[in-house]
């Protein structure tokens, strides 16, 4: 079971992340808070420098709001690992691309810090192992798989069941239980 406080704070990230409301990461985030996103592939968003402060990271994801829509992120209780002021767990999400309403999937692990009050989050640092771009006519289909699962808190089971086709790689992710080396990034 998941601590009350984690889970309004992750609860409130999402809301501010899926729903496009950078004014609400203040419930989720610490005024001096850091976040920074590293990919196990390449791409031209790595960016090895962490973005600082509330501000900052509230912007970085008005940026991600312009360019995408209809975001949707579960994330997998039962790969949740926490001691002390840290948690490190799965992630799936989806999106749409704003321009051309192709979809696309990605997935992860998060690593949380929270302040010594449990009040909010000290900083995130967010691993993405992949992300898939599929052709716009297939965004019915996977939206609808990933607005149909009952919370943002979903075992991965429940996830895999009614996976549609074309997402080669997130059966076997979210099946697979996360392990001490990728808790520890």
């Amino acid at each position: 079971m998941l601590n009350a406080d984690i889970d309004r704070i992750v609860r409130a990230y999402l809301h501010a992340k899926d729903h496009q409301r950078p004014h609400r990461f203040s419930e989720a985030f610490a005024h001096d808070a850091t976040f920074w996103t590293t990919f196990a592939f390449d791409t031209d968003w790595n960016s090895p420098e962490p973005v600082n402060g509330l501000a900052a990271i509230s912007d970085t994801f008005r940026r991600l709001g312009a360019g995408f829509e209809n975001i949707v992120t579960i994330c997998l209780p039962e790969t949740a690992r926490w001691s002390d002021h840290t948690m490190h767990m799965r992630w799936v999400v989806l999106m749409t691309d704003r321009r051309t309403g192709a979809p696309r999937a990605a997935w992860g692990d998060y690593a949380w810090t929270f302040t010594p009050d449990g009040g909010r989050a000290q900083s995130l640092h967010v691993h993405m192992h992949k992300m898939i771009e599929l052709e716009a006519n297939e965004a019915p289909a996977v939206l609808e798989w990933g607005m149909g699962l009952p919370d943002v808190w979903c075992s991965g089971s429940d996830a895999a069941e009614s996976l549609p086709e074309g997402l080669p790689g997130l059966a076997q992710f979210l099946l697979s239980p996360l392990n001490a080396e990728q808790a520890a990034k």
